[in-house]
């Protein structure tokens, strides 16, 4: 093992400890309501990669058997341990019950069909993959037109392919949001004229078991494309310094003005539906993140995270520009309940798509 001098050796304990703080704040971030302070709501978004910085961290003190500055870094996982397990669950898939009514449900934020890795491509892949999945109900965002001249690459095959297999879909009056079935379904437009136009609510009824569906696309960032390469110019030491400047005085300012609009967007959609007494489902991209104060509204309002309750380990639902976020988000309570939820992974749109299992208990 290679000696380390007592200088480097205490600014490196310092840097680590700097490293466990950071984390701390990223872990109770969320309980900041935004609208009193924006900065705690911005370091959420980095809980999953300072919880895995603190980790390797405490691996590496463990090998040089640095016992303080590791049971630290320990203790520190101990005391964000509800913030990180909301991104890190420990579950796993179930089995259905015998006679068990189940429904498939996928949402994805497609951004309007628009082929992101292969534009050159003479198929829509995203479409292609919606119809692939066969889930019983789809949840689209960043979806306003569904027709062959509206989407690229979308042939006539398959877009009277979809037709088919959903023939309950929304036609001329959606607002970024849209829902195909394959079961019929009631808009619930009295909620909506309280809410805003990027969602859709509607009540659904399967087998005799009925439930609400909230399809919403919260507040966005309004991060442009350019605004993205803030981590990905970071090449040269004047890459970094345009990408440090382009977050101040850009990014950090879109973010810290998304924060508290979408606290009130998410405040007023869970106001409109907390007198349903029956199961609701909230999906779609929620942009934000688990821990976020976004998130922490809808658990204590008794939903749960469809996600954490089926899977093992983070994931990302955005990628692109080397900024990778869970940030599409399916929340449900009531009496049902998720059997698995897995990850579309493919890159045709922005963000990977995500498929979920119910069962009526």
């Amino acid at each position: 093992m290679f000696i380390v001098s007592p200088i480097v050796k205490l600014i490196l304990k310092i840097a680590t400890l700097v490293v466990y703080f950071i984390t701390l704040l990223c872990c109770f971030g969320g309980y900041v309501p935004p609208e009193i302070l924006a900065l705690p709501s911005v370091l959420v978004l980095a809980l999953p990669y300072m919880v895995i910085a603190t980790v390797i961290l405490i691996l590496i003190w463990l090998l040089r058997k640095a016992w303080i500055i590791s049971a630290i870094g320990i203790i520190t996982l101990i005391i964000g341990w509800t913030p990180i397990h909301m991104n890190f669950p420990f579950n796993r898939p179930h089995e259905p019950v015998a006679d068990a009514v189940t429904f498939k449900l996928l949402t994805w934020n497609v951004a309007h069909g628009v082929e992101f890795t292969k534009p050159d491509d003479d198929d829509n892949r995203t479409f292609r993959a919606i119809l692939h999945e066969d889930a019983d109900i789809v949840c689209l965002q960043e979806m306003k037109n569904f027709s062959v001249k509206a989407i690229p690459n979308m042939s006539q095959e398959l877009y009277d392919s979809i037709c088919a297999k959903y023939p309950y879909r929304e036609r001329y009056d959606a607002h970024d949001v849209q829902i195909f079935s394959k079961y019929p379904f009631t808009r619930m437009r009295q909620a909506e004229d309280h809410y805003y136009p990027n969602a859709r609510f509607a009540r659904f009824s399967i087998e005799g078991h009925s439930f609400m569906l909230c399809n919403v696309h919260l507040t966005s960032y309004a991060i442009d494309p350019k605004d993205q390469t803030v981590i990905s110019g970071i090449r040269s030491p004047q890459g970094l310094e345009h990408s440090l400047k382009n977050f101040k005085n850009t990014v950090y300012h879109k973010l810290t003005t998304s924060f508290p609009l979408r606290s009130g967007v998410t405040k007023n959609l869970l106001w409109n539906i907390r007198e349903y007494r029956g199961p609701v489902i909230v999906c779609g991209d929620f942009n934000d993140v688990p821990a976020s104060w976004t998130y922490r509204l809808f658990i204590k309002d008794g939903f749960k995270d469809a996600y954490a309750e089926t899977n093992m380990f983070s994931t990302a639902t955005f990628y692109n520009n080397f900024l990778f976020f869970h940030i599409d988000q399916i929340m449900y309570r009531g009496l049902i309940r998720p059997l698995n939820v897995e990850r579309i992974d493919i890159r045709s749109s922005d963000h990977y798509g995500l498929t979920a299992v119910f069962e009526f208990i």
